[in-house]
């Protein structure tokens, strides 16, 4: 049973139903809806969609927003700019003559001199020698052609710029009354930027994408404020250097795990799939790496929104997964976790040592809030964590968690009652059979969520 999952973009590709359907039985657990593109009508529409036919195959499939957060990009250039080294250019605000226009004008108070300027996704780079009123004069340092709507970045440079536009906050009221299960934030640089959004969302969880160097000097207070991180890797990649990018994963991964929060590893993981049917051997050694890395679930852009092979590139993701995990040498990369502060972390880490040498063969966990599950998925248990609860709301974010199955239970308070129900609910969806053993962690007999309190050893029969 694959325990790292599978995040899908969609977009064009995936505007049938018959894709979509063929997408989520290919192994998709949660799906992305960028709000860089389409509209409110279209995002619903998909929303409903999913939904329907995950209901219609018996999951349980995520869907969240990923809202655009504060992108420059250049402004209209007809045929496009032809640059060279050495060249003398002019950036202005969008709309202002005289320039390359680009379309957030706040930031040209922020820049100085010296201060790279990174164009689309880092193909040319520009060097700031001086400034102007409401202009930046550039020496170009790597030239080619420049066109229209391409992406800008100041890699040196702390932005005055809220990671929360206006449009984010309508995306974000949109989402939340269309009922998305969390969203995403873009161009995260301070803890505050990620505390704004949850005043908007309430209890809907928050994913801060990691794409500037700031957020990494402020990332303690950001993993502390947030519900799970994403390592974005493209704009990541282009602002602190390519080169840094791998570290930074690993790190990354690792902070997360220890917080026991989900972690996406994003961006071109099987980018050459956008128009071949195969990926290349380096794509796959990267998927292959995130995995053993111990990420939570993989992601796929443009490769599943826009390109040639959605459902094989969700495939060639699984089969990649499946081929590592099942691996007699893998093994995650193991962490020294702080000692237990609270008694579900403490069940949950006795839970896991618990197994580790018997015949279980899996571990059930009732959780109204999904603690308990997450605190046993930090762990990597080298057996599934069926997580059981009546909280729909809760199932969907299970779907994003390492090694975890989330199934529906009603309600259900007596430990005869838990126990007898948790049986039921795994023989009828085939996870177990008579006279396998599982390891099932409940709490009872305290007030509210959040009080697992006991882990019984289970034969079933």
């Amino acid at each position: 049973m694959r325990k790292t999952k599978i995040v899908a973009t969609l977009g064009p590709a995936t505007a049938s139903d018959e894709v979509l359907a063929r997408l989520i039985e290919a192994g998709v657990d949660v799906v992305r809806l960028n709000f860089s593109h389409g509209d409110h009508e279209s995002h619903a529409k998909n929303f409903a969609r999913v939904k329907a036919e995950a209901q219609r195959q018996r999951k349980h499939v995520a869907v969240f927003g990923d809202l655009c957060g504060p992108k420059i990009r250049t402004g209209e250039l007809g045929e496009g700019l032809v640059l060279k080294s050495g060249d003398e250019v002019v950036l202005v605000p969008e709309g202002h003559p005289g320039g390359i226009g680009i379309s957030n004008e706040e930031c040209f108070t922020d820049v100085l001199v010296g201060d790279p300027v990174m164009l689309d996704d880092g193909y040319l780079a520009f060097e700031v020698v001086r400034r102007e009123k409401d202009k930046l004069v550039c020496r170009v340092v790597t030239g080619g052609r420049l066109k229209s709507r391409k992406g800008v970045n100041f890699p040196n440079t702390t932005l005055s710029l809220c990671a929360l536009t206006d449009k984010d906050r309508e995306d974000a009221y949109f989402g939340l009354d269309l009922g998305l299960d969390f969203f995403a934030l873009s161009f995260v640089q301070t803890p505050e930027d990620v505390q704004e959004l949850k005043r908007i969302c309430g209890r809907t969880g928050v994913i801060a994408k990691i794409e500037r160097p700031v957020a990494l000097s402020n990332l303690d207070g950001i993993l502390a404020a947030a519900d799970g991180v994403m390592v974005a890797r493209g704009d990541l990649g282009v602002e602190r250097g390519f080169e840094h990018v791998p570290a930074i994963q690993k790190r990354l991964i690792r902070e997360a795990r220890l917080r026991a929060m989900p972690v996406i590893t994003a961006t071109q993981m099987l980018e050459s799939m956008i128009q071949n049917p195969t990926p290349t051997r380096a794509e796959v050694s990267d998927v292959a790496n995130a995995v053993l890395d111990g990420t939570s679930a993989v992601m796929l852009s443009a490769e599943t929104a826009a390109g040639q092979h959605p459902v094989a590139a969700v495939r060639m993701m699984s089969r990649i997964i499946d081929a590592v995990e099942e691996d007699p040498f893998f093994e995650v990369v193991p962490l020294q976790f702080p000692s237990a502060t609270t008694f579900t972390q403490a069940i949950s880490g006795a839970a896991v040592s618990a197994i580790a040498n018997l015949d279980v063969k899996l571990i059930a966990v009732f959780s109204q809030t999904g603690e308990t599950a997450r605190e046993l998925a930090k762990h990597h248990p080298r057996v599934p964590i069926v997580a059981l609860t009546s909280r729909l709301e809760v199932l969907a974010c299970m779907s994003l968690e390492w090694g975890v199955v989330p199934l529906y239970c009603p309600a259900v308070s007596s430990p005869t009652e838990m126990v007898q129900t948790c049986q039921d609910l795994l023989l009828e969806n085939g996870l177990v059979r008579t006279g396998d053993r599982v390891a099932i962690s409940m709490g009872f007999e305290l007030d509210g969520p959040g009080r697992t309190n006991t882990l019984k050893l289970h034969v079933i029969g």
